[in-house]
């Protein structure tokens, strides 16, 4: 019996940013980035499954002046490489190949976006985002849309305050638009980094030194040098003046002038005049050479310590550098595990269940899971299809488990559900041929008061070999 019961969810995200180019003379790059995401639950999934698992896929986008009807104010074609893994992606940059200045699109005016994959419309038209008009401002007289934050520089001196610039004129109040479903809310970013420090205030002022301690009492008297030698004695004083002479004899009777008569003895030497005056002192003699130095005498002890001088007035502290930007909060993902199959697992021809090895993850108490694999298989015979199924090592409060496969070479899907421990039903009973062809499933476990493990098992649906292909990959994500 086939069965065609399915569960699916609808996530439908749509996220528009306006860019802006560098400030200066670099002209602003007149792109929108889009994102549109289809999920499998969505009935848009099964209705352009065809197109949406062929690759690329020829993708029209448009810009409409309604949410429902209106006026086509431009569109552009393009080839796009979808991911169908679990859901499908369409990513681009709007005005890439057809430019909005072609067509003279006047974003003054609220504009809605609308894709459509061979001739049908993918879902509603996407209301364009307020930031999206910010990147034709450079016409304008106001101030463009500031860029994302960079990373922090260093702190610079503040320069002077820029003049106010000019307020730009208020836009249109644009249609209000039909209010959606309410989204359910995103997890919480991470915490950014930390902005860079403040820098370092300036270094007080040095506190005055402190008074000199009194001295120490001084040493005690080395011993007295050796004398020097004396000086050379000085200069003969002048010889004192001449005594007066003896008083002259009496003159004898003339003889006859004999010959000369042998002289008379000398007369005695009459007595010694008195003593001069004593002479000048002569000059004194040289520097005798001095005599060594006399040992150094002890060392005298050590003065007492002075006072410590009163300590200097603790300078006063630098300003705080300022805060540097926070980084911007980055998305916080829920990803828990990502297993893939190392090798080939074939089953035997029997509709007993084989473990897929490493396709395994640990479940905490209270704890709600969402699951999700993809990969490929291989039967041995077109008539039997396959099923997956979880080993819980312990009783857990629901689970649900959807899976599905190609049924026939039509394109009809077909699958079947576990909503047991270690068990499948509603497996289809067959695939377009012996090939290889993709699966996929989703689901979820509620946890109760016990933890445990729970293994990714698949069988065959008839007594066939059935093969799950390396690469089939397990997705685990823990609800916050």
């Amino acid at each position: 019996m086939k069965t065609k019961f399915f569960i699916f969810f609808l996530s439908l995200t749509v996220f528009l940013m306006g860019t802006m180019g560098a400030w200066g003379s670099e002209p602003v790059e007149r792109v929108l980035p889009y994102i549109k995401t289809i999920r499998p639950g969505d009935p848009l999934f099964l209705k352009y499954k065809v197109h949406l698992f062929k690759n690329p896929t020829d993708v029209t986008f448009s810009l409409w002046d309604d949410e429902l009807a209106g006026t086509q104010v431009w569109s552009e074609v393009k080839p796009i490489v979808i991911q169908p893994l679990l859901q499908c992606e369409i990513k681009t940059n709007l005005g890439d190949t057809v430019s909005f200045e072609s067509a003279s699109v006047d974003f003054s005016k609220q504009l809605w976006v609308q894709v459509d994959i061979n001739g049908m419309q993918l879902g509603t038209r996407d209301r364009l985002a307020v930031a999206a008009y910010a990147l034709w401002s450079e016409n304008g007289d106001a101030t463009g849309v500031i860029g994302a934050t960079g990373p922090t520089g260093p702190t610079g001196a503040t320069g002077p305050a820029g003049a106010t610039g000019a307020t730009g004129s208020t836009g249109a109040t644009g249609a209000a638009g039909r209010s959606g479903a309410a989204g359910a809310t995103g997890p919480t970013g991470a915490t950014g980094p930390t902005g860079a420090p403040g820098a370092t205030g300036l270094q007080g002022i040095t506190g005055a030194d402190g008074a000199i301690g009194p001295t120490g009492p001084a040493g005690a008297q080395g011993i007295p040098g050796v004398t020097g030698v004396t000086g050379p004695t000085g200069a003969t004083g002048e010889t004192g003046a001449t005594g007066s002479t003896g008083a002259t004899g009496e003159t004898g009777a003339t003889g006859p002038t004999g010959q000369q008569g042998i002289p008379g003895a000398d007369g005695a030497i009459g007595p010694t005049g008195p003593a001069g005056a004593t002479g000048a002192i002569g000059p004194v003699g040289p520097q005798g050479i001095p005599g060594a130095d006399g040992a150094i005498g002890p060392t005298g002890p050590t003065g007492a310590q002075g006072l410590e001088g009163v300590p200097g007035t603790t300078g006063p502290t630098g300003a705080t550098g300022a805060t540097g930007a926070t980084g911007a909060t980055g998305a916080t993902g829920t990803y828990t595990l990502v297993a893939v199959l190392a090798s080939d697992t074939a089953t035997g021809a029997n509709t007993t269940p084989v473990t897929l090895t490493n396709l395994v993850f640990t479940y905490a108490a209270n704890s709600i899971y969402f699951i999700r694999f993809m990969g490929r298989v291989s039967p041995a015979s077109n008539n039997t299809g396959c099923g997956f199924q979880f080993d819980l090592s312990s009783t857990v409060t629901e689970i649900n488990v959807q899976f599905f496969h190609q049924f026939a070479n039509t394109g009809t899907l077909s699958g079947g559900h576990s909503i047991a421990d270690d068990a499948s039903v509603g497996v289809s009973s067959g695939m377009p041929g012996t090939s290889t062809y993709p699966v996929a499933g989703f689901g979820i476990i509620r946890t109760g008061a016990n933890t445990g493990t729970a293994q990714l098992r698949f069988r065959s649906e008839a007594n066939a070999v059935t093969t799950a292909k390396a690469g089939l990959t397990l997705v685990v994500e823990k609800v916050p």
